[in-house]
């Protein structure tokens, strides 16, 4: 093995032909340390690929996330109509006020115990409520269902969107 590069004059010509061929395959056991540059180009495009991907997986995920709380949140299942006594109305919420109310149906088809709970979004069907609940007339309450609930919602899947004194006919007919 040959330390530097100086001549050694202690070695006949047989053992520097043998010192040569042993540094040549030392020579093909040895790890190349200089930079050509091709490798930082494949790291930068690979980076740049994985990049691609993550931003595009986030993206997905986004997209996919936002639609299923679209369907899941934002249609109304069903518009309906119900007649009875409201019984509460109150203003629930820490961040969002809601109004929450309650309906016990005046039919006889109907448990006496049971009640319809309702959300109501607007001041003036909630002050209108509370004028129904202190007379004590029966009301028909017109709203619209969804699959789930919002904070600025309410409570209840059920959303108030309008409110009339019930008629006689109204009351004996359901």
């Amino acid at each position: 093995m040959i330390y530097d590069e100086q001549p050694d004059n202690f070695l006949n010509s047989e053992d520097i032909a043998s010192a040569n061929s042993q540094e040549k395959a030392e020579a093909g056991n040895r790890i190349d340390f200089t930079d050509d540059g091709a490798d930082k180009e494949r790291r930068k495009e690979r980076r740049k690929r994985i990049t691609k991907i993550i931003l595009w997986a986030c993206l997905i995920v986004v997209v996919a996330i936002a639609g299923l709380s679209f369907y899941y949140y934002y249609p109304n299942v069903s518009d309906a109509q119900a007649t009875g006594y409201i019984r509460d109305v109150e203003r629930r919420g820490i961040l969002f006020k809601t109004g929450e109310s309650r309906l016990y149906p005046s039919t006889g088809s109907v448990p006496a115990d049971s009640f319809i709970t309702f959300s109501i979004t607007c001041d003036s069907l909630f002050d209108v409520l509370q004028e129904y609940q202190s007379v004590g007339t029966p009301v028909t309450v017109t709203y619209k269902s969804s699959r789930g609930t919002l904070m600025w919602r309410g409570e209840s899947n059920r959303i108030i969107t309008s409110v009339k004194a019930a008629q006689p006919t109204d009351i004996f007919n359901e």
